[in-house]
């Protein structure tokens, strides 16, 4: 029940005030959504988002550390699977002659199309490995088989963004996907 809030930029001024390093958290944010901390250990509903801060209730408490992943289940994010350090990553594993690459948060096949194109212009034939970790991985799974490499099925992830009495089901039809 008790209510905090993640302000867009600055240190927090009180304890209940959080910060991300996720800089469109606030814009993406709306009233009603979940947000999962501490690997789905805490959960928080979203009040009211204003300006400079989304305003949130404590669904299910626990302690939250610093550096802790934040989960938003059902929230569509503008953000691509493909960040500079992965970037920055795939070209060091191109010069260290890395013979796998992995890619967290995969949503679509243009994500793991994207780190191979980066790996092509190193003229890297490193494999890449699709992290299924997102709902919308679920939704395009076909599709992102047939891109990647390989599949890697991040079950504690998946759980928090899924009701994680579907795990072992999406899990499964992930498994099943890959044998086609």
């Amino acid at each position: 029940g008790m209510e905090v809030s993640f302000i867009r930029e600055g240190q927090p001024a009180t304890p209940t005030e959080m910060t991300a390093t996720y800089p469109k958290l606030i814009d993406e944010l709306k009233s009603g959504d979940r947000v999962m901390l501490a690997d789905g250990q805490v959960a928080l509903r979203v009040e009211r988002v204003e300006r400079d801060r989304a305003v949130c209730q404590v669904t299910a408490s626990g302690e939250v550390r610093s550096r802790q992943g934040i989960n938003l289940p059902g929230v569509s994010l503008s953000v691509s699977a493909l960040q500079r350090a992965d970037i920055k990553n795939a070209i060091w594993a191109a010069d260290n002659q890395i013979d796998f690459i992995g890619l967290s948060f995969v949503r679509t096949a243009v994500d793991v199309c994207s780190l191979k194109s980066v790996l092509a212009a190193q003229e890297c034939d490193a494999l890449v490995i699709a992290k299924i970790e997102k709902p919308e991985a679920l939704d395009n799974l076909e599709d992102i088989v047939d891109a990647a490499d390989g599949i890697m099925v991040a079950r504690g992830d998946l759980g928090v963004e899924i009701d994680v009495a579907e795990t072992p089901m999406a899990q499964k039809r992930i498994i099943d996907v890959c044998k086609e």
